[in-house]
């Protein structure tokens, strides 16, 4: 009788499924900060959060094309504008404002590029990644476009502009400032970047999820990256700034 009553129970017991993780698209820039933010709010006993980096034109691409991403965190907000204007996605915020550096691992490097003493200089393409279209703003600021135009070796996104740096394939190259901070870069090797040299680099950040559940999901996270001291730390400590302090 007892093994029937066992058996019965085992029998009613319905397995519960786990939930798959939000997948959220990050600018190349911002995607190491996104993924510390996610394993913080796991820690919080939030849902997991799994991170697909690309350029911001590319993960737009995608999104424009139904990828299933139920968040994307741009570089800009005009692309976050267009998928809500689209109908795709919900009301862009911006969630931090980044910063741009000139990095020389050898010698001062404006001082370097205005001499020209370098074969390559790095930076993420202008059509594709908003750090890239800010380092061309900013030598056409200096007068030095036209002189290094043909010299520039262009990655899809500024996570490739500092790879080209760092392996030496580039003596210099325009990166964000976040990287810098990540890879512990020392301070005589940059330049930072004067804000009017380009336009701002404001990253909004949008709920581009369609199924319901996964769309609440991904607004309790964005809530939580916007709002959450400890998160909005975690980002100034990265080398972002923040909306709610600038001006």
């Amino acid at each position: 009788m007892r093994a029937l009553l066992v058996l019965s129970l085992l029998l009613l017991v319905v397995p519960v499924r786990a939930e798959p993780p939000l997948l959220a698209a990050s600018a190349a820039n911002f995607a190491d900060t996104l993924r510390d933010l996610a394993a913080l709010y796991r820690q919080r006993g939030g849902a997991e959060v799994r991170v697909v980096t690309g350029s911001t034109g590319r993960l737009f691409h995608q999104l424009a094309h139904g990828a299933p991403y139920g968040l994307f965190f741009a570089a800009d907000v005009a692309r976050p504008d267009k998928l809500h204007r689209m109908g795709r996605a919900g009301v862009p915020q911006v969630y931090a404002l980044g910063r741009l550096v000139l990095w020389s691992p050898s010698g001062e490097p404006l001082a370097r590029l205005r001499r020209g003493d370098f074969r390559h200089l790095a930076m993420a393409n202008p059509r594709t990644a908003p750090y890239g279209l800010a380092a061309r703003q900013t030598l056409k600021k200096l007068g030095l476009w036209p002189r290094y135009a043909a010299r520039t070796v262009r990655g899809e996104n500024v996570g490739q502009a500092f790879e080209y740096v760092r392996s030496g394939n580039a003596e210099l190259g325009f990166v964000a400032l976040s990287q810098a901070v990540r890879a512990r870069l020392p301070a005589a090797q940059l330049w930072q970047v004067p804000a009017d040299h380009h336009a701002p680099l404001a990253q909004a950040a949008v709920v581009t999820a369609r199924d319901p559940a996964q769309r609440e999901r991904a607004r309790a996270f964005l809530d939580f990256v916007l709002h959450d001291p400890a998160a909005r730390t975690l980002i100034r400590r990265h080398g972002y700034d923040l909306p709610e302090e600038s001006g």
